[in-house]
Parts: C-alpha cells; structure tokens; sequence
C-alpha cells in the first residue's frame, strides 16, 4: 500500500531528516511503566524486532504486547477541526499511523498476542495502577 504523500512543505530528505530528530522510544512514560512493571517483578522484551510493530514492551511467554502510544502522532489527541486544519502530509501521516495501529492489533491478535495500548497522558498519571493491570494479566496468561 504506497500513499504518495503530497503537499509537504519541505523536500522528501529535508522531512526524513526532520523525522529523524524525532526520539521515539524510551519517553518519560515508557521508562515509568517499565520501572513499575520491573518492581513488580516482571521481565520483559523492549522494542523487540522479533514481533511486529516493536511493542514498547513485551511478554513472550504469555504473547502480551504493550504500546505507549504519543497522543499526537496516533491522532488521539487531536479533534477532527483541527485535523481538518492540517496540511494535507500531516493528515495523511497521522492516518497511516492510525491504520498501521490497527494492521498490528490485528496481526497480532491472529498470532495469539494480546495487545495492550495506553496513552502517554495514561501512564504518566497513574503508571503503577496500569502496571498493576498488566501484572495481572501476564501472569493469568502465564499459567496456561
């Protein structure tokens, strides 16, 4: 599925290296989860090349995959007027991330993962409950 992004107001390696800027792991809210799922006593895989989309964490074991997804770039935190208000390549960058989202759930779910995702916002204010949560499950999945 090639999308011809449009409209750019920069060239196509003046944007790549803008992009390239951009840290996209091991934010404020990834290292949060990881250090309360890590006190609880869990071990985990992070950013693992081995399971598509690179979960933020993941449990092998129990085949649970965990993403911290930013608020801005998986469009959550943005209204449709102002989307709409977007150039055309932000729009169209903020759909494909939407759809890559949902390709992963769904290919993971097939493979047998149970997929977990949480806002930045989510997990900054309450990292030890989600952590809790997630605890919870892995190890129900793990007795199988």
């Amino acid at each position: 599925m090639a999308l011809i992004i449009q409209h750019d107001q920069f060239s196509v390696s003046k944007r790549s290296w803008i992009m390239s800027r951009i840290k996209s792991g091991d934010n404020p809210a990834e290292l949060a989860l990881r250090k309360a799922l890590w006190k609880s006593g869990l071990r985990y895989r992070v950013h693992s090349k081995r399971v598509l989309g690179s979960p933020d964490v993941l449990f092998i074991n129990a085949k649970v995959a965990v993403f911290v997804d930013g608020a801005f770039w998986h469009g959550r935190k943005l209204s449709e007027d102002r989307l709409s208000k977007m150039s055309l390549y932000w729009q169209q960058k903020l759909s494909r991330n939407k759809a890559r989202d949902l390709e992963v759930n769904n290919q993971l779910k097939d493979q047998g993962y149970l997929v977990v995702r949480y806002s930045e916002q989510q997990v900054l204010k309450k990292a030890d409950a989600i952590a809790a949560d997630i605890e919870s499950v892995v190890r129900s999945r793990s007795k199988r």
